[in-house]
């Protein structure tokens, strides 16, 4: 779509020479708006577990159960993955690793997007709160 508007624009600027600067910023700007081949998956996987990640760091930080009715069973499941290591040891990679478990329980996932997505919740959950 992106790529459309920018030639469309393109063919708008070879009629109005008058208003060249205006549209290459135009296009510019269209340009970086351009989403890489990965990133609409990761923002919508993103979006989606964001509060699932919050309630784990919660509950490794708190030690308390998960209250959100949606994130509930999730967690039950995450905890199921992790008993074998007391809640003082469990870091946020293997949190992230028992997430991406259930994950993948639910839908097929390449072993790239797998990768980022390991990457993006590690990072949320070191990220200070």
């Amino acid at each position: 779509m992106i790529d459309f508007a920018t030639s469309t624009i393109a063919d708008f600027a070879k009629e109005n020479p008058e208003d060249k600067a205006e549209i290459r910023e135009n296009i510019r700007y269209l340009k970086s708006e351009k989403l890489g081949e990965y990133e609409a998956d990761l923002e919508k996987i993103k979006s989606t577990f964001m509060a699932i990640i919050r309630d784990i760091k919660k509950e490794i930080g708190d030690k308390k159960e998960a209250t959100p009715i949606a994130t509930k069973n999730f967690m039950k499941d995450i905890w199921v993955q992790l008993a074998d290591k007391p809640r003082a040891e469990i870091t946020a990679d293997d949190a992230s690793e028992a997430t991406l478990n259930m994950v993948r329980k639910t839908t097929s996932i390449d072993d790239k997007t797998a990768d980022l997505f390991r990457k993006l919740v590690t990072k949320i959950l070191k990220r200070p709160q």
